[in-house]
């Protein structure tokens, strides 16, 4: 693939498995920096490498590197999916969209996205859908002012935290329910009033 984009301090191309320990290197610093909510997805150092890894070499999807000089600086995933499960609507998907604190607000992203916007062209594909951590302003506001629109917000649990909230929730279901029969079979004049028992 030649180089889709170029910019003073960028230059954009398919990502070659020598890359990969840089690569590493830009989610290792997004692991430093990011906030809570994306952290359970930056775990697994080992599977990342490996992963992308394969992407690499299988070219399953597509994983582009930013260069500045020699450097690797910036970085994307891209797979082709549809937009939504029950649609047969295509789009490219970028995740880790990445670009080295010390070089942004200097168009690596920009040429990040300008990169697979050309291969998603080159494709036929007409939509391209970005994954973007809610809390991420600044990310949020980048993507805003390329017209990129919110379409839907994908909320995360595991499956363990979930169960728990859904035990107590239906125990406290349960509890509401027989409070509630236990007060109806009461007489009227005997069902406590709230505040009663100190009024004298």
């Amino acid at each position: 693939m030649r180089p889709v984009s170029s910019r003073p301090h960028a230059v954009v191309r398919r990502a070659i498995p020598g890359d990969l320990p840089a690569l590493l290197d830009l989610i290792a610093e997004l692991r430093a920096t990011s906030g809570r909510s994306a952290r359970p997805f930056l775990r697994e150092t080992l599977a990342f490498g490996e992963r992308l890894g394969d992407l690499i070499k299988e070219q399953v999807g597509v994983v582009l590197v930013a260069e500045s000089g020699t450097e690797a600086v910036g970085m994307a995933v891209l797979t082709p999916a549809p937009l939504t499960s029950l649609t047969d609507l295509p789009a490219l998907r970028m995740d880790y969209v990445l670009v080295a604190r010390r070089v942004r607000r200097r168009g690596v992203g920009r040429a990040l996205v300008a990169a697979a916007a050309a291969h998603a062209e080159e494709s036929g594909v007409d939509h391209l859908a970005v994954a973007v951590v809610p809390a991420d302003r600044e990310s949020n506001r980048f993507y805003a002012r390329l017209g990129f629109a919110p379409v839907l917000l994908r909320r995360s649990t595991s499956v363990t935290a979930l169960l728990r909230k859904l035990s107590s929730t239906d125990r406290r279901t349960v509890v509401d329910d027989l409070t509630r029969r236990r007060l109806s079979r009461r007489p009227p004049g005997r069902r406590s009033v709230p505040g009663a028992a100190g009024i004298r």
